[in-house]
């Protein structure tokens, strides 16, 4: 079976955005994820609940305070609660600390943001090269599969 790597702009476009088309990419896949790809869906389902709730663009200062204030608090909840059952059909990762010293290469040698290239030495380390994403930095990097 292929190991497939999920990036969390995928799981936000599930949860947030209901595009369960996503879904289809994991069939015949052994999916992983890691518990920093995970960290970052949770504050963005924070953000997007906030500001979908007060209808505006917003700072991530006001979002907090807002979060804070318990604006969108069901709809958090609800996403949240979303969340905690794809991650029970995920195989989670977490990171190593050799994970952050080879993003440091990563980092110089393909130009990718930390968090990315935190995801590519994960992904180095369990072999696996197949990732699902929308994020186009990601075909920098030669071994990696990108899909959709």
């Amino acid at each position: 079976m292929r190991k497939l790597f999920i990036d969390a702009n995928i799981l936000i476009r599930i949860i947030v955005g209901k595009e369960y088309d996503f879904l289809k990419y994991l069939v015949g896949t052994e999916p992983y994820t890691s518990t920093t790809v995970l960290e970052e869906v949770a504050y963005k389902i924070i953000a997007l609940s906030v500001i979908e709730a007060k209808r505006e663009t917003l700072g991530a200062y006001k979002v907090k305070k807002l979060f804070e204030k318990g604006v969108a608090e069901d709809l958090i909840k609800s996403r949240l609660t979303a969340l905690n059952k794809l991650v029970e059909k995920l195989n989670i990762i977490s990171p190593i600390l050799e994970d952050f010293e080879t993003s440091k290469d990563i980092i110089a040698q393909y130009k990718l943001l930390p968090n990315d290239a935190l995801i590519v030495a994960i992904m180095q380390r369990k072999n696996i090269s197949l990732l699902l994403t929308l994020d186009s930095d990601f075909k920098r990097t030669p071994w990696i599969k990108v899909i959709p």
